[in-house]
């Protein structure tokens, strides 16, 4: 008949590993919780990155449409500059082709800000699609996260038959 010394110390040890598995399952649901935090965070970032590259080509194409504008402005000016009568019209109208040009000027490099910012969110967008495992046209690639398909191979490379 064993002691009742080593009979505690039994009980003991298996009150400790309850303790243990106890606290294995309550920490499942906190980690779930907190994963389920990162990916939501994770979706609303990149719904706020789609929004803003939605946003800023719309601005692009807004300012397209204002250079095209521009451009027939200054044509139209340029056709009054040669049907010019005086001087004086001849001098207000080159003035206003030269403040149109300079306002030309500005847009172009504004449309090169904007090109930049679409072409940095694009960019962004797709290593944040790599990162995911997500090719072109949202299709799964082997070799990311989210469509990799893992074979188990053995040191040699050859595949493990289960």
């Amino acid at each position: 008949m064993p002691s009742k010394g080593a009979d505690f110390i039994h009980l003991h040890q298996l009150r400790r590993q309850l303790k243990e598995v106890q606290d294995q399952l309550a920490r499942g649901p906190r980690q779930i919780k907190l994963r389920q935090a990162k990916v939501t965070e994770a979706e609303a970032s990149a719904a706020a990155k789609e929004q803003e590259l939605k946003e800023s080509k719309i601005a692009l194409d807004r300012k397209n449409l204002e250079l095209k504008s521009k451009e027939t402005h200054l044509l139209d000016l340029q056709a009054k500059l040669n049907t010019a009568s005086s001087n004086r019209e001849y001098d207000i109208i080159s003035g206003q082709i030269a403040a149109d040009k300079a306002a030309k000027s500005v847009l172009e490099d504004e449309i090169l800000e904007y090109l930049d910012r679409v072409d940095a969110l694009q960019k962004a967008e797709m290593a944040m699609d790599v990162a995911d495992g997500i090719g072109a046209h949202g299709k799964p690639f082997a070799g990311g996260k989210a469509g990799g398909l893992h074979v188990p191979r053995t040191p040699c490379g050859v595949f493990e038959q289960r």
